[in-house]
């Protein structure tokens, strides 16, 4: 909040809404100290992991 000079109660009111929105998800499932993961981002970085089917 320092870097963008909001308050904390503005900060945390447009998270809740990001989130009831879909758009982020709250990661820690902690009330303070809380990380948002932003799920276009992850989709685009996971693109191409799924593991390989084993071969038998």
């Amino acid at each position: 909040m320092q870097i963008t000079g909001l308050s904390a109660p503005t900060v945390n009111a447009a998270l809740t809404d990001l989130e009831r929105l879909g758009i982020v998800d709250e990661v820690t499932g902690r009330k303070r100290g809380r990380v948002f993961s932003y799920r276009r981002y992850l989709a685009i970085l996971s693109e191409g992991t799924d593991p390989l089917p084993l071969s038998s």
